[in-house]
């Protein structure tokens, strides 16, 4: 292997990227107002060949939280879904359960309970897919069901618009940018948008489930101008007669300093509970300062020419 191949090798490997997942209370107060921070228990764990990222919270105990996230593997690049338990006193990670495994990269187990059941809906657009599969949360695993959507989408939500059950997401290789699409939720999973919101800058893509403030309806969104999932940006969605307009509140920051380069998850649990993540480097602020001063040297070299 030549010197230049090598370098290369160590660079991506020492700028690895890492998340780490948090819970805060859910305070509208807070959360709607620009100027006020989340107070955020952050996840302990000793994990080091692995990141959790993508969290849902999916039911609460008097001593514990169990979250549905991704968990990411370096060995192999590829996150599956896994269950967390976690000690809501100590804020410790406790347990680690997988869910759905495939040998395609899985993230963002969004999902929506119904009769008694739990229905995962992953992000799995390297298969090409949208899948649903029913979660048995006794047993601890997940079967298939159906297929949704027969297209790469990315960070799906299923949502009641206007009393008909749509898919709101961005679909690859556009998945960053600044089309919505909508899905009808029906059993056809070749189904065509139905329709497309356009927004001006990247924020078109999900940071998580849509929740109610008072009578608004609020979508975390990421701003992924910059950066894939830089922030979160809380939109007020508002429906009138079938059009659909989304109005910014809020911009969230990461306030992690060593996890400072994204924080694009924020998923409100019964409106007690918020979980959210952030991104920042698996080996610490030196490989930080070696990832942005390249950064900045490519971006210079890029505007000389």
């Amino acid at each position: 292997m030549r010197l230049k191949e090598k370098l290369k090798n160590w660079y991506l490997n020492f700028t690895q990227f890492k998340w780490t997942i948090g819970i805060a209370e859910f305070e509208p107060t807070v959360i709607l107002d620009p100027k006020s921070k989340l107070k955020i228990h952050w996840v302990k764990h000793k994990c080091k060949d692995s990141w959790f990222a993508d969290p849902f919270i999916l039911k609460e105990t008097e001593g514990s939280i169990h979250i549905l996230v991704e968990e990411f593997f370096y060995s192999n690049n590829k996150g599956r879904i896994s269950l967390l338990v976690v000690n809501r006193n100590k804020w410790v990670l406790e347990q680690i359960i997988p869910v759905i495994e495939l040998d395609t990269h899985l993230s963002f187990p969004a999902y929506y309970r119904k009769g008694g059941k739990v229905y995962i809906y992953p992000e799995s657009t390297k298969s090409g897919k949208l899948t649903l599969y029913e979660y048995d949360e006794k047993e601890g695993y997940a079967v298939a069901v159906k297929v949704i959507c027969n297209r790469p989408l990315a960070d799906a939500i299923i949502y009641d618009l206007d009393g008909n059950k749509v898919v709101l997401a961005t679909t690859s290789p556009g998945d960053n940018g600044k089309v919505l699409d909508i899905y009808p939720y029906q059993d056809n999973p070749n189904v065509d948008p139905e329709r497309r919101c356009y927004f001006k800058t990247n924020v078109a893509r999900n940071a998580g489930l849509p929740f109610m403030v008072g009578n608004r309806v609020i979508r975390p969104a990421q701003d992924c101008t910059r950066s894939y999932g830089s922030c979160v940006v809380l939109q007020e969605m508002i429906v009138d007669n079938g059009k659909i307009e989304f109005n910014e509140i809020k911009r969230i920051y990461s306030p992690l300093f060593n996890y400072h380069e994204a924080f694009h998850t924020f998923n409100v649990f019964e409106n007690r509970l918020v979980a959210v993540d952030a991104e920042g480097f698996r080996y610490g602020l030196l490989a930080q300062i070696i990832y942005h001063t390249r950064e900045m040297f490519r971006r210079w070299s890029k505007k000389k020419h």
